[in-house]
């Protein structure tokens, strides 16, 4: 099965999943840092289970993405 080299979503679904990905940004992410082709997002423990939500869809359009959580005493 080949997988898409970009994310799937288009019009009015793309615009709502970024729209949700921004308020999400906006109201919980504690700070980021990249370390070459890696980006790790650090948000607050209280959007846990909405994180765990947006990354299974995210999982879905963007298979050319490698998505993985970890929930720490701090984020």
């Amino acid at each position: 099965m080949s997988v898409p080299i970009a994310c799937t979503l288009s019009g009015p679904d793309l615009q709502g999943r970024l729209s949700a990905i921004a308020e999400l940004a906006r109201r919980a992410l504690l700070g980021h840092d990249r370390q070459g082709p890696t980006l790790r997002l650090h948000y607050d423990l209280g959007v846990a289970a909405e994180l765990e939500k947006l990354v299974a869809q995210e999982r879905v359009c963007c298979a050319v993405l490698d998505f993985e959580l970890a929930c720490r005493a701090d984020a």
